[in-house]
């Protein structure tokens, strides 16, 4: 069995650039080197299949599926108390959390506090909201729903403070007409 290998190197020859042919005969061991006569040939064959490889390139290349982000479908209202309103109100507070979401679009595990607010009381009723509100899950590529965590940062807007009067009970007015 004869098995001819050959091998292309450019090399200056002359004025001009030609490639080298080294040709390797595996069964006697035999080494034959000279230039190409065909150089055009030779080189327009090299550059297409260098052109080939380069494109391949991408498509050899294994990327991540494309992954659709989960996003809010129903964001529970942050319940604060009436110390927490006054102290904030009219104020717009800035709170970062972190949790996990399921595949079927509720937040699992712990949320964590990425970047707090200052005050740890208002950073929880903040995370409690977030921990009762409904999302649409992570998507992948081919629309298959996958769990995904994600940091939400939440933008609290905290309306006017209005004390509320407390309520006096009149006593009721009697019917008296004499």
């Amino acid at each position: 069995m004869l098995r001819i290998i050959i091998i292309l190197l450019p090399v200056v020859a002359g004025n001009c650039i030609r490639p080298l042919e080294i040709r390797l005969i595996k069964n006697r061991g035999d080494v034959c080197v000279r230039t190409a006569k065909n150089t055009q040939v030779i080189v327009a064959v090299a550059f297409l299949l260098a052109l080939l490889v380069v494109m391949s390139l991408p498509a050899m290349a294994k990327e991540p599926a494309a992954l659709t982000p989960p996003a809010i479908v129903k964001l529970a209202p942050v319940e604060l108390s009436p110390e927490l309103r006054e102290k904030y109100s009219e104020q717009t507070v800035v709170v970062k959390i972190r949790t996990a979401i399921a595949e079927t679009g509720l937040p699992a595990g712990d949320l964590t506090v990425v970047a707090s607010s200052g005050d740890a009381a208002f950073d929880q009723a903040v995370a409690a909201a977030v921990g009762q509100s409904v999302f649409s899950p992570a998507y992948t590529a081919d629309h298959k729903a996958v769990a995904s965590v994600i940091v939400l940062p939440m933008h609290v807007k905290v309306e006017k403070y209005v004390p509320e009067e407390p309520t006096v009970q009149e006593p009721p007015q009697s019917d008296e007409r004499q």
